[in-house]
């Protein structure tokens, strides 16, 4: 089946990569092997493998010491239940209608009213309510006190420049919240489709190879007594009525369930430079600096820093018309665990121009085929190290040749001898075009992470290929409690240790 790609895809994405993560000038990211003074000096077995990994493994675990984080998790646990059971309309109270800020203020807590109905009655449609305003920061600006005796946020008076947010934390000592947001403005506009999940109508598609036409047919809509034909001949194992497949009268189905929609624009204002701080009785506990330019027609550069207590993460990305690059790293007590660098030439997304005008379906059709015919993911190399080059995996892809196979694969009916011939066309595409290499703080290449058709189902399934032994082994088969007992053990006491520190909202132990 085609797989869709639109603008809104990549923003998403790239925003998720920004959000996730520092604030330093992007730089060409470096993706040559490190070594370190404990590297391995020759090709490992897979048994030594295993060790070396397990060893790693408890290396990073020893990094995290509940205690250095406890005082924010219990803290950022206790606001949050501030947070969540206040009466926020008193804020709307206490501006009055007549304050300066009250018509700034308006938007935002219309939507912030219509975000806590729609999450209870509705929490599927969260788009029909966040795409109704123009979103700005400065839409939060204020100074807002929260008063134990009422249960209750006041406005207190406003603030050109930031929101600021003061309460006592579980001790009672003051936490001052602070947002700012400073330089130009760049507004992001994009269209989405808005689904009516409320609806009792559904619109019922399937995709199909049509073996007269000698083409894969896609999106042909069926009525609902043909749907429960299909249904009733389903030959998945999935309990999704929504979307399955169907073998009928010797032909596969793909079936799709969807709701009525509608194309509304998204609208977001974005500061250049944006900062958050939380202070615990004038102890800073959270600082984060992020900083934005962008054009979506030639430029998106994300950076910042983001410190929760001793854990610090950074990054920078800049994705251009015809490349990508990127860094991230995070570290703890100044100590690096991970960092990942991305070097990309011929990515052209922001070159595809939407004309910034999807108002219709059409639009949108229009524009979603012009970006699957034209789209190029270039080349990319990448490199993940763990420990300063303890061990690393580097990487490197083909992106035209495997988007342009998968195309190919996705466009031909491979499916009559169960799916096998179909994933063995995915698996030579993925070996081919991406080469997965594994080092441990040496430059030479341990391992190479692969792709394998699972002989059982004809699912492709990722696998790990020991150079040394030339032995092959699915992750599932290698990433086993027999192989990694004691690092699973040590996972799971680290996580349930966290997990302790909540009181105001109660978790349940988590099991790996």
């Amino acid at each position: 089946m085609r797989k869709h790609v639109s603008f809104a895809l990549i923003m998403a994405v790239i925003t998720m990569l920004g959000m996730a993560s520092c604030e330093k000038k992007a730089e060409t990211p470096s993706t040559s092997v490190p070594t370190t003074s404990q590297g391995a000096q020759k090709r490992l077995t897979g048994d030594e493998q295993i060790e070396k990994l397990n060893a790693l493994g408890e290396q990073v675990l020893s990094q995290f010491k509940t205690q250095e984080q406890a005082d924010l998790v219990r803290l950022t646990d206790y606001l949050t239940a501030r947070f969540e059971n206040t009466d926020w309309s008193a804020v709307m109270d206490s501006a009055g209608a007549g304050h300066v800020s009250y018509q700034g203020m308006t938007p935002m807590m219309a939507t912030m009213r219509r975000i806590s109905a729609y999450a209870y009655y509705s929490p599927m449609n969260f788009m029909d309510i966040v795409t109704l305003d123009n979103w700005s920061v400065s839409d939060f600006f204020g100074e807002f006190e929260f008063y134990e005796s009422q249960n209750k946020w006041r406005f207190t008076g406003p603030n050109d420049n930031a929101a600021i947010f003061r309460c006592a934390d579980q001790n009672g000592k003051e936490v001052v919240v602070t947002i700012k947001a400073t330089g130009d403005t760049y507004q992001v506009i994009d269209t989405v489709k808005v689904y009516d999940y409320n609806s009792s109508n559904r619109i019922y598609t399937i995709d199909y190879w049509d073996e007269q036409q000698g083409k894969f047919i896609e999106g042909r809509e069926i009525k609902k007594a043909y749907f429960e034909t299909l249904l009733a001949h389903r030959d998945d194992d999935h309990e999704d009525e929504n979307e399955f497949t169907s073998l009928y009268e010797g032909v596969r189905y793909y079936v799709h369930v969807s709701y009525p929609y509608k194309m509304q624009p998204v609208a977001a204002h974005l500061p250049s430079n944006l900062t958050v701080t939380l202070t615990d009785d004038g102890k800073e506990m959270i600082n984060v600096a992020l900083t934005f330019d962008i054009d979506r027609k030639d430029h998106i550069k994300l950076a910042g820093n983001v410190r929760l207590a001793n854990i610090a993460q950074t990054y920078d990305l800049n994705v251009t018309r015809s490349a990508v690059r990127g860094n991230y790293e995070m570290k703890v007590n100044g100590n690096s665990i991970c960092r990942l660098a991305i070097d990309n030439d011929g990515f052209n997304g922001l070159a595809i121009d939407p004309n910034n005008n999807l108002r219709t379906e059409s639009d949108f059709n229009k524009y979603e085929k012009k970006a699957e015919d034209e789209l190029k993911p270039g080349k990319t190399n990448m490199l993940l190290t763990i420990l300063g080059g303890e061990m690393s995996i580097q990487g490197e892809m083909n992106g035209d040749a495997y988007y342009t196979g998968m195309k190919k694969v996705n466009e031909t009916e491979m499916n009559y001898d169960g799916g096998k011939k179909r994933a063995e066309a995915i698996v030579d595409i993925w070996n081919t075009n991406i080469l997965l290499s594994v080092y441990y703080g040496s430059n030479i290449k341990q391992a190479e992470i692969i792709m394998v058709v699972d002989d059982l189902e004809y699912n492709v399934a990722p696998a790990i290929y020991f150079i040394e032994d030339k032995v092959k082994m699915q992750f599932d088969q290698y990433f086993t409690r027999r192989s990694y007992g004691s690092l699973i053990d040590a996972t799971e006491a680290l996580i349930n240790s966290y997990i302790d520190l909540f009181k105001e909202h109660k978790v349940e132990p988590i099991d790996l």
